[in-house]
């Protein structure tokens, strides 16, 4: 009963702390909404400062393309400038400072103003890339007084030999043409249609150029005013900022001026409420903390638990994966030496298939035996298979099980090994999974060149490299080859 009491009473006191205290929390968070709402004022001030800036960036970097614009290029930049506009406008109720709403207002007719010497600008460009319709207009008419000219010229010619000749023709006396229509004839012949021709189109040429030139001085007219007011677009612009930028950071020091100043005279209260709730919530916490504790440490067993048994399903996925993965180059070898067996003659190039079938069969028993003892993780069984062998005849066997691969893809296949004709105790077939593996990677990555396995056993320690002239790696690549079935970005495209 005494307990139960203790128990009652102290809940009792811990609610109407809380009560006091949430009543404390609740006038502090009001404070704070009202300065988080005047932050998200700024905030938003200065988001639509920066998307002006953007658009204005946009928009200067379009209007520099005015040289090629069309139609729709400046209704595309009629519509982006009344955006900015509009958007101006609402960063114009945001502001405090009345010279900062004019220099808004002076900035949106300067935008205007631009527009305007845009839209001039685009449409001389359009009149001096046309200026060369005029060449189109009278190019016909050049065309059919040409077509026209030597056609009286023949005509003429032919009225000098229309006469015909008659027996009479031989006593007539023959007559004589005046000095005139010799002249006439003279510069006829000495003035041919070509010259009229070029005469034409130097005049065309002298017009066309005299119009080009009027437009230039049009065009470089409006490039000045269009320079003059980007200065002092940029120049309202940039006060526009500055004056954004200080009244912001004003508003912001105030605003934690205030909010200091708040939690100043609620810290103390805070802190006297929050001490008395965790005395009795540190006395609460011991009752009921044995049974906490239980239900936490029967929380952990599950989790370790379940971790292992995920282990020990990744671990099963692993081993198939991997069991599966090396079946590939043993089988890889007896197809080869199946292919190749029945067109061999030689006795003993068809021992050496043989044999070569039979180191693979071989292998493929070893890991055969690895997929059986992968059941024995389970009881936790798992053992090494321990073996005493050759290195040497271990290496050589792996070598020629890769040879006939390496001639069916053209490859050269070599292998040296120093010191290596001693015995020793070990897991042979883990040993000869890993070179098998490095020399069918070699094999599937290399394409032309050559291949070489060597090896050396000093000092009671093995080194063994493989070396090839496929596409290799670089450095950073190389904390990556441990991971199972990691494929670079330079081997995406081979299979296997």
């Amino acid at each position: 009963m005494g307990l139960k009491f203790k128990i009652i009473f102290g809940y009792g006191i811990l609610i109407a702390l809380l009560i006091v205290t949430i009543y404390i929390f609740r006038k502090e968070q009001m404070n704070r909404n009202t300065l988080h709402r005047n932050e998200k004022e700024l905030v938003h001030t200065w988001q639509l400062t920066e998307e002006i800036c953007i658009d204005l960036l946009e928009l200067t970097t379009e209007g520099e393309m005015v040289s090629v614009w069309k139609e729709k290029d400046y209704l595309s930049y009629t519509e982006k400038r009344k955006c900015i506009c509009d958007t101006l406008q609402v960063l114009k109720k945001d502001t405090h400072i009345l010279g900062l709403q004019s220099r808004i207002d002076t900035l949106c007719l300067l935008l205007e103003k631009k527009e305007k010497i845009l839209y001039w600008i685009m449409n001389t460009f359009y009149q001096l890339k046309n200026s060369t319709d005029i060449i189109g207009e009278r190019i016909p008419t050049i065309i059919s007084q040409i077509k026209n000219m030597p056609a009286s010229s023949d005509s003429g010619q032919e009225k000098t030999f229309e006469k015909k000749k008659t027996i009479w023709s031989f006593f007539r006396r023959k007559e004589k043409q005046s000095a005139y229509f010799k002249q006439k004839e003279e510069k006829e012949t000495k003035e041919p249609p070509s010259n009229i021709t070029t005469e034409m189109l130097y005049s065309l040429n002298r017009e066309v150029a005299e119009k080009q030139d009027m437009q230039r001085k049009a065009l470089s007219i409006q490039m000045d005013s269009l320079y003059t007011n980007n200065q002092n677009l940029n120049r309202k612009l940039n006060s526009l900022v500055r004056e954004l930028e200080s009244e912001t950071n004003h508003r912001i020091s105030n605003r934690y001026r205030e909010l200091a100043v708040e939690r100043e005279n609620s810290d103390s209260i805070i802190a006297i409420f929050t001490i008395s709730i965790t005395l009795i919530t540190i006395i609460l916490y011991i009752i009921i903390h044995r049974e906490l504790n239980r239900k936490y440490r029967y929380e952990k067993e599950l989790e370790a638990s379940d971790e292992r048994n995920r282990e020990l399903l990744q671990s099963r996925k692993d081993m198939m994966l991997s069991i599966a993965h090396d079946l590939r180059s043993p089988l890889s070898t007896i197809k080869g030496a199946a292919e190749l067996l029945p067109e061999e003659s030689v006795p003993e190039c068809r021992s050496e298939y043989l044999e070569s079938i039979s180191h693979a069969s071989d292998y493929m028993l070893t890991l055969v035996e690895t997929l059986m003892n992968f059941y024995l993780l389970n009881t936790e069984q798992n053992r090494s298979q321990i073996s005493v062998y050759n290195l040497e005849s271990l290496f050589k066997e792996v070598a020629d099980n890769f040879v006939l691969q390496a001639r069916k893809k053209d490859l050269r296949f070599s292998s040296e090994f120093l010191d290596m004709n001693i015995v020793v105790s070990g897991d042979r077939g883990q040993l000869q999974q890993i070179i098998s593996n490095l020399i069918a990677n070699a094999l599937k990555f290399t394409e032309k060149g050559g291949i070489c396995l060597s090896a050396e056993y000093h000092g009671g320690e093995l080194r063994f490299s493989v070396q090839d002239t496929g596409c290799g790696m670089d450095s950073k690549d190389t904390e990556r080859i441990f991971t199972a079935f990691e494929r670079l970005e330079n081997a995406r495209n081979v299979p296997g």
